[in-house]
């Protein structure tokens, strides 16, 4: 006997019954944290990283409820409906933030932006473990490409949905439409999709992830180790996220952004510090090249439990003591601007067990010479705030910094024309006010 929502089992977003009333719940609880916070927020994030969610509980059995779609038959289908319904409950959550939170706490004419974030990656066609021009793999890569980064947004933006994948939408949903006021971008990696095989039915592709390989999966750019993220199994490759904002800026050129999460788990401090000056590079390429990129934050503040992986990625500015929870500043604290860095005797300690930590896991790295000097580092402003109030991220500011839309960064209108991007690597000196 097929199941029926409950008031203890809604039955998830797979269910129409029961994700109308999941929608109708989580609309009524963005209502509520909009009047309690509303004087102390005006930027929302809605939804975050839909398709990594949707994928890993809806189509892997990685998260709750554990459903494996992806594979079962007419599994496809059923997943599909999920990110509609994830779709219109974004729009609700819109609607509810917009109508309860009406005190403009920053002074800026807007009480509330509301946006949400993409999980995005540099993803390049690969087969047999290496880069591949054949159509298949090419085909395959824009279609993992275009349900990871443009299908959520052109439905909101367009107030369609595009049921078979196919590129075009065939199904309109007006109450969807425009209600999308800036986008998170949340970059972290480079890797291989392959067409052959295709095992994801309909988009007939097979991404690299982890243990799901298939030759999809890469070796670093020129066979650079040091680019390698051993604790999350990828490869962080700097120029993806100005690629990334070039390809948002193109289609969409009237939509703000805004680099939601950016950060590198390792326990070696010189090479986050390096992380994210050059994470800035990049972004400030894509903002001279016209890209209307309005604020970055780090990922993350301290070290974070990070989803199934646990506490064994090291993603903060600040190492977390779990057994005392003492908090110490890491090197990229100290690049990032931050007043107290970690005493002498802390950071020889932290250099020691970097060491060790490269030795055992490949962590490898060759640091720039101005790493962690006190003359080039950023300020930063306030840490951003999830719906539970709980810090997460640091947020840098870039130069140029007026009142705009979000109060972060320049209008596009007031950034200079573009050039040809330099050959030589920009200082961090060269970023910052």
């Amino acid at each position: 006997m097929p199941r029926r929502p409950t008031d203890t089992d809604l039955c998830g977003w797979t269910d129409p019954e029961g994700s109308a009333q999941v929608i109708e719940e989580i609309a009524e609880f963005a209502g509520l944290l909009a009047r309690e916070y509303g004087d102390r927020i005006d930027e929302w994030c809605t939804l975050n990283e839909p398709v990594n969610y949707l994928l890993a509980s809806y189509g892997l059995n990685q998260f709750p409820p554990g459903r494996n779609l992806i594979l079962a038959e007419g599994g496809f289908d059923r997943l599909v409906d999920a990110m509609r319904a994830y779709i219109a409950a974004h729009a609700a959550i819109y609607d509810a933030i917009l109508a309860n939170d009406t005190v403009d706490a920053d002074g800026d004419g807007e009480p509330a932006i509301v946006g949400m974030t993409l999980s995005v990656a540099a993803w390049v066609p690969a087969a047999r473990n290496r880069l591949s021009t054949a159509p298949a793999d090419v085909e395959a890569t824009n279609a993992v490409e275009y349900v990871y980064h443009h299908l959520f947004v052109d439905s909101i933006r367009n107030g369609s949905f595009d049921a078979d994948l196919d590129g075009t939408a065939e199904e309109p949903h007006a109450d969807w439409a425009g209600k999308l006021d800036f986008l998170g971008v949340q970059y972290y990696f480079r890797t291989g999709v392959t067409g052959t095989p295709g095992l994801l039915p309909v988009i007939e592709a097979t991404p690299c992830f982890g243990e799901f390989d298939f030759g999809a999966c890469l070796a670093p750019v020129n066979d650079d180790e040091t680019k390698m993220v051993p604790a999350m199994g990828y490869e962080f490759w700097e120029p993806g996220i100005y690629e990334v904002l070039k390809d948002f800026s193109s289609r969409w050129p009237d939509l703000p952004l805004s680099v939601t999460e950016s950060g590198l788990a390792t326990e070696v401090g010189r090479r986050r510090a390096e992380h994210v000056v050059r994470s800035l590079e990049q972004i400030w390429l894509a903002r001279e090249e016209g890209v209307d990129v309005r604020g970055y934050y780090h990922w993350s503040l301290i070290d974070n439990f990070e989803w199934a992986e646990g506490y064994e990625p090291r993603f903060g500015l600040y190492r977390v003591n779990l057994d005392t929870y003492e908090r110490t500043a890491t090197e990229g604290a100290v690049t990032s601007g931050d007043r107290r860095p970690a005493p002498a005797d802390e950071r020889a300690a932290s250099r020691l067990s970097g060491v060790g930590d490269r030795r055992r896991r490949g962590d490898r790295h060759r640091p720039s010479p101005w790493c962690g000097s006190p003359r080039t580092t950023p300020s930063i402003s306030s840490a951003r705030r999830s719906a539970s109030g709980r810090a997460r991220h640091r947020r840098f500011r870039i130069p140029g910094r007026v009142r705009s839309r979000h109060a972060l960064l320049r209008p596009r209108s007031q950034v200079r024309p573009a050039y040809p991007r330099p050959s030589t690597r920009i200082s961090l000196a060269d970023l910052l006010e």
